[in-house]
């Protein structure tokens, strides 16, 4: 029941990961998929029989960059906008 999950986790992270690669290798532009593939990762994770699996759960959404990385470097982009916002003012 859970591999379709697990299939669907590693080729989102497999192209996120490549998106990734053009980014600073090939500085060519592209767009990630968000949450998709670390939350299916993390699904599988339950679902697959492999009892050890379900301590972790929260691997699938660190290894995937559209998913807890692409947060993270969001959320302190935004916060350096704010930063830089409240600086200039007068």
């Amino acid at each position: 029941m859970g591999w379709p999950f697990a299939v669907v986790f590693a080729l989102v992270t497999a192209g996120n990961l490549a998106i990734v690669y053009r980014w600073f290798v090939l500085k060519r532009h592209g767009s990630l998929v968000p949450l998709i593939g670390g939350a299916a990762g993390a699904t599988a994770c339950f679902l697959l029989p492999a009892d050890w699996l379900r301590h972790w759960w929260f691997v699938p959404l660190l290894v995937d960059p559209g998913a807890v990385p692409l947060i993270i470097i969001t959320a302190a982009f935004v916060a350096g906008q704010l930063f830089k916002q409240l600086m200039n003012r007068d």
